[in-house]
């Protein structure tokens, strides 16, 4: 606003407001004066206008639909009935979910004022406060959390930043009440007025907005959410080769349907210090055989492979590529960003370890993968993997000349998601170059730190590393182990115990470029032997981790991934699927839209989510184009706090096929908390709050869709206004609400 009067009065305030889809109305008490205006229409938000008078020293505006106090912003305008120079500046304040509060110290006028009230519902969060000046500050160092520096924004709740509670003094100076501030820091809010003499109170709100995850600058961001399908795995195949001393080059029969639909990784060990060698690529050239390749023909190498084969929701692209220059782009079929990582090998020509014999592989677009090496003349094989049930993010880093540990951020900086990844859901594929060629640099290991942070590791630092580190967290029901066997001097192998997996779809991966990581110093004659490892699955709990040189100390990090029991499609259309509990009594409830050659339905029950046992049969109709409803009660001792079903459905011929596993959880209260879950039929109870507790339905990425109050024990919620997708459930007390990924199908 600009005003050209003397003293601050009714000419200087106004109230601006929405009053239609293509009007934006101005009030004030006198004319004359300019005002410079931005409407800001901002998709993923909802605004409320709430209109209030002030006569007193405080008043009250009512939110019609309730909002979340850490989601909300205000803002304010204000027009002033009277010009006396005592008339208060107003303060406005959220004061709890439906309640507006304005304040001031004196009351000689009537003051209008009209508050938008802005709701984020995507990630974006809001931290409120006030600040108290006493007489004699004129600043104030406030601590705040969650702010970042490149993705917040400060403001005042009222006219850009022009509101105070003081009472002016004889001169009508405003810079008693009227403040400036800024974040110094992600921790630190400077608030500052330029007079002193008088007490104030200011209000403040940071907003900080969400970071584009996406890996290409500039890009349409990309929703985390999609549909979240479970991956319908098929198979593993497992198996050793040798690639022997005087060959370059082992081919292996195997069996798979579908390339596309078909991850291979492997591992390796070798006795020699001569790169040709140890450096082998493995690729599949065909369904019925897979290839590995190096450059020399001197020590033998031993190689433990697995093939993981899918029916859908993943996608596979394999590719080979020579490294002509240091740096090559490969134009791939387009990919989701944020669903997609890259696994890939090199081999090389040369005889020491050096900067020219790691590498970079980088998807910069939907459409191109950059692979970048200290050298030329290397081969790379490569698959690229878009798994649907994953948030892939990726991580640029390096590690410094001289340092042996860094703890990278899996976020960019200034990011707003706050909760991590899930460390049991978690796996990590890296890639690195280094600066220089000194046989002593160290390789590194990279695992996770915590929810928020990678750790990279080695024992010197002789040169600088550049990774880039996909950090897959699984969304479907696939678990993931690390673990870090700690080779002594004299070991060669090691037993490493895991928890218990179905060996039938649990694969072990690497951390590093297909295992090529370790921690150990080389020794005298570079022999890499000391820290390449092959990792075998010989039980349900029990990897044999191998390296072909003992001698020295090493680490060498593996992952044990367990991926989601998948069969061929279900020849019936399932609709709806759930589990009802009442003590030891169980209702399992499901209903189909057509079947096919369908004999029978056999209910099973697990209470670890990998061994289940059949618990009833239920006759299925054999041929059907109708909706068909199916239930089946028994009673069934309580054994852990969490249950899964499944139904196994038998053809006529005897082929059995499998669906979806749905959890409940089991309070010592005979209490389920929320299920079904995954959701098939859109109707979803919950429990384990107090009556008149409120419940919230968030998108993946924060946005709010849905909200209510819970009137019974056992409420259950008709959702079937939404698509396939992950959600996210919180539900009973405010302040500490119970909170749970929900997946519709």
């Amino acid at each position: 606003m600009y005003n050209n009067g003397g003293t601050y009065g009714s000419d200087d305030g106004y109230t601006a407001a929405i009053t239609s889809s293509t009007n934006l109305q101005f009030v004030c008490n006198t004319s004359g004066f300019d005002v410079y205006w931005q409407v800001v229409e901002y998709a993923d938000c909802s605004v409320q206008q709430v209109a209030s008078t002030l006569t007193g020293t405080s008043s009250t505006g009512t939110i019609s639909t309730a909002v979340d106090l850490t989601k909300t912003m205000l803002f304010t305008t204000h027009s002033i009935s009277g010009n006396v120079n005592a008339d208060d500046l107003p303060r406005t304040e959220l004061t709890n979910s439906t309640t507006l509060t304005h304040t001031r110290v004196g009351s000689t006028n009537t003051i209008v004022l009209n508050t938008f009230v802005v709701e984020f519902t995507d990630a974006t969060d809001v931290t409120q406060g006030t600040q108290t000046f006493i007489a004699a500050e004129g600043s104030h160092a406030v601590a705040v959390t969650n702010a970042g520096l490149d993705s917040s924004v400060v403001w005042c709740p009222g006219n850009y930043g022009r509101q105070g509670s003081t009472a002016y003094n004889t001169t009508d100076n405003m810079g008693y009440g009227w403040f400036r501030m800024g974040l110094t820091s992600s921790s630190n809010l400077n608030i500052i007025r330029e007079n002193t003499g008088s007490s104030a109170d200011v209000s403040f709100q940071i907003v900080r907005f969400p970071y584009d995850q996406t890996r290409t600058p500039g890009s349409t961001p990309t929703n985390p959410a999609g549909a979240y399908d479970d991956a319908q795995f098929r198979a593993t195949t497992r198996g050793t080769t040798t690639l022997p001393s005087g060959s370059t080059t082992p081919d292996v029969a195997i069996s798979v349907t579908d390339l596309t639909k078909t991850i291979m990784v492997f591992s390796t060990t070798c006795d020699d210090a001569d790169i040709r060698d140890f450096l082998v690529t493995g690729a599949l050239t065909s369904t019925t055989n897979l290839r590995f390749q190096r450059s020399g023909n001197g020590t033998a190498v031993d190689i433990s492979y697995d093939l993981i084969e899918f029916f859908g929701d993943v996608t596979v692209q394999h590719g080979t590529t020579t490294l002509s220059s240091t740096t090559v782009n490969e134009t791939i079929s387009a990919v989701e960003l944020d669903k997609t990582f890259v696994l890939a090998t090199v081999r090389r020509s040369g005889t020491d370890y050096g900067n020219d014999d790691g590498f970079l592989a980088e998807l910069t677009s939907t459409t191109n993968m950059q692979l970048t090496a200290g050298g030329t003349g290397g081969v790379v094989e490569w698959q690229i993997v878009d798994y649907d049930d994953t948030f892939v993010r990726t991580v640029r880093t390096t590690i410094a000349d001289g340092q042996t540990l860094s703890t990278p951020s899996i976020y960019p900086a200034g990011c707003s998601s706050v909760n991590g990844v899930d460390p049991n859901k978690t796996m990590i594929i890296s890639h690195h170059t280094q600066d220089g060629s000194t046989s002593a640099d160290d390789l590194p290991k990279v695992t996770l730190e915590d929810s928020t942070s990678l750790r990279i590791e080695r024992n010197t630092g002789n040169n600088s590393l550049e990774y880039i580190i996909y950090v897959v967290e699984f969304l479907d029901s696939t678990e993931v182990q690390i673990i870090e066997p700690n080779f002594g001097s004299g070991e060669t192998f090691r037993n490493e115990t895991i928890s218990s997996v179905d060996t039938s779809r649990s694969v072990v991966f690497g951390t590093g470029a297909f295992q090529r990581e370790g921690l150990t110093a080389y020794t005298t004659n570079d022999n890499t032997g000391y820290n390449w490892g092959t990792f075998e699955l010989t039980s349900p709990t029990n990897v044999l981790a191998s390296r072909a040189v003992s001698g020295a100390t090493a680490t060498i990090p593996f992952q044990v991934v367990e991926f989601i029991l998948g069969e061929e499609p279900l020849p019936i259309e399932l609709g709806s699927f759930d589990v009802q509990r009442q003590n030891d009594l169980r209702r399992v409830r499901w209903t189909t839209w057509s079947e096919s050659n369908s004999s029978h339905f056999n209910v099973q029950i697990s209470v670890d989510g990998k061994q289940f046992e059949k618990i009833g049969r239920v006759d299925a109709s054999g041929f059907s184009n109708n909706l068909v409803e199916y239930s089946f009660s028994s009673t069934f001792e309580q054994k852990s706090t969490l249950e899964y079903y499944r139904l196994e459905q038998v053809d006529f011929d005897g082929k059995r096929h499998y669906s979806n596993v749905v959890v409940i959880e089991l309070s010592d209260q005979s209490k389920v908390f929320l299920y079904p879950n995954p959701l098939d039929d859109g109707r979803l109870t919950l429990s384990g709050h107090n009556i008149g507790s409120q419940y919230r339905i968030l998108s993946s990425d924060g946005r709010l869709l849905e909200q209510g109050i819970l009137l019974q024990e056992f409420q259950e919620l008709d959702l079937r206004s939404l698509t396939t997708g992950l959600y996210l459930v919180e539900w009973g007390d405010v302040n500490n609400p119970l909170r749970e990924k929900l997946i519709v199908r």
